[in-house]
């Protein structure tokens, strides 16, 4: 389906049919989705008992169904409970209830059996988030070829409440029989779970973990850079801005990055980072519900926090001080935000069974839309398409 771009009109209006449901289709799986990933080649939702789905992202068309993992018989079959895709080379990277990461084979769906090429060994407890990173499909990725860790161009990072990160080679030349962890360790505290993770440019990894512990890594040497040890409750969500320029081959990092944490207690924590990678507090915001999110937008220079009580929050985020500018909220609960790519609209999953339309500059909800005309649905998490054409809903029916 070709589309022309539709833009926002000078009056600051949305065009009703950017937002209009293009198309709705029953994924079929009982119990709810778990997660959801989308490409320009598939949109992927994963559910209960190792359900996974492949669809067409312009017209929702069904591709084709992952198969149950290997070894997995009757009321044994474990949950899919997060799946990650490259654009790349369309492999599927799927993690399953009983820590079981298997990456699988979907190239050409309708003519050849979709196979696992190899299951990546577990880690020791729950892990709870997996990120796919590829020099050819991501500009913000940093993990370039011949460093000295040896990264490739096809990395899968993993964390984990057991304390650690792993890092696989998902390469052509990966041993297909049993993956290739190249790199396992611990940002922080053995004893403390990470519970996200973003990658920052310059080759760091930020990681946060159930303390509300910070911990920066260098991807190149594996080293702890800085660390904001926790005492506080977790951290849910790890994001950065970045201003500047990006370190090209043979070049230093130039720029200004900065760290935002989002905490169950409400708090966010922004912190700047310096071209080694030393965190330095900028300002605590205080909230009294727990965060689903935060995240800056406009090159750093706002940031938008959202709470599970449906409040919006936008900061002025300068050099020296974080500034409280707007308040809005839904009339509701809100489970999950996402950024509009322009910067000017955020898109919220509420527990009414709605998407929440508000505009950035004014902090009001602007339009609401039920996940469905017709069927009641609970939403759970979005996705904005880079190309700010379409949304991508997780339901939990």
């Amino acid at each position: 389906m070709n589309r022309a771009p539709l833009t926002i009109k000078d009056d600051n209006a949305i065009p009703e049919i950017l937002w209009r449901m293009e198309k709705w289709v029953d994924c079929k799986l009982k119990g709810g989705g778990y997660g959801i990933y989308l490409t320009d080649k598939y949109i992927c939702i994963s559910g209960k008992k190792t359900k996974i789905r492949l669809f067409e992202p312009d017209v929702l068309k069904f591709v084709a169904n992952i198969p149950p993992p290997p070894n997995t018989f009757g009321d044994a079959t474990p949950d899919a409970i997060g799946v990650a895709v490259s654009n790349a080379s369309d492999m599927v990277l799927a993690l399953y209830a009983d820590r079981q990461l298997i990456v699988w084979d979907t190239q050409n769906p309708k003519t050849k059996t979709i196979a696992p090429l190899f299951s990546l060994p577990s880690h020791t407890s729950a892990i709870t988030n997996i990120a796919y990173y590829s020099n050819e499909n991501n500009d913000d990725i940093l993990l370039q070829q011949q460093q000295p860790n040896g990264f490739s161009s096809d990395v899968l990072l993993s964390c984990s409440l057991d304390g650690s990160v792993r890092i696989w080679d998902l390469s052509e030349t990966t041993d297909k029989s049993k993956g290739n962890c190249i790199a396992c360790f611990d940002p922080g505290p053995k004893k403390s779970g990470i519970t996200s993770m973003d990658i920052v440019p310059g080759d760091l990894l930020a990681t946060g973990d159930e303390s509300g512990g910070l911990y920066v890594t260098d991807l190149r040497t594996l080293k702890n850079t800085s660390s904001v040890n926790g005492d506080e409750s977790a951290v849910r969500q790890v994001t950065h801005a970045f201003v500047g320029q990006v370190r090209q081959s043979g070049t230093e990092f130039k720029g200004k990055r900065r760290i935002v944490t989002s905490m169950e207690n409400g708090k966010a924590k922004v912190y700047q980072v310096s071209g080694e990678g030393a965190l330095e507090l900028v300002q605590e915001i205080e909230n009294s519900v727990a965060l689903i999110g935060s995240m800056f937008v406009e090159n750093g220079t706002r940031l938008v926090s959202c709470s599970e009580d449906g409040k919006l929050s936008i900061f002025s985020a300068t050099r020296k001080e974080i500034k409280l500018q707007i308040e809005g909220a839904a009339d509701c609960k809100l489970t999950d935000i996402d950024l509009h790519p322009n910067g000017r609209y955020a898109i919220a999953c509420g527990v009414d069974r709605c998407l929440h339309i508000f505009d950035l500059k004014t902090a009001t909800e602007t339009k609401s839309y039920p996940a469905h005309p017709k069927k009641k649905v609970n939403v759970r998490y979005a996705n904005v398409d880079p190309s700010a054409l379409f949304v991508a809903v997780c339901c939990a029916d």
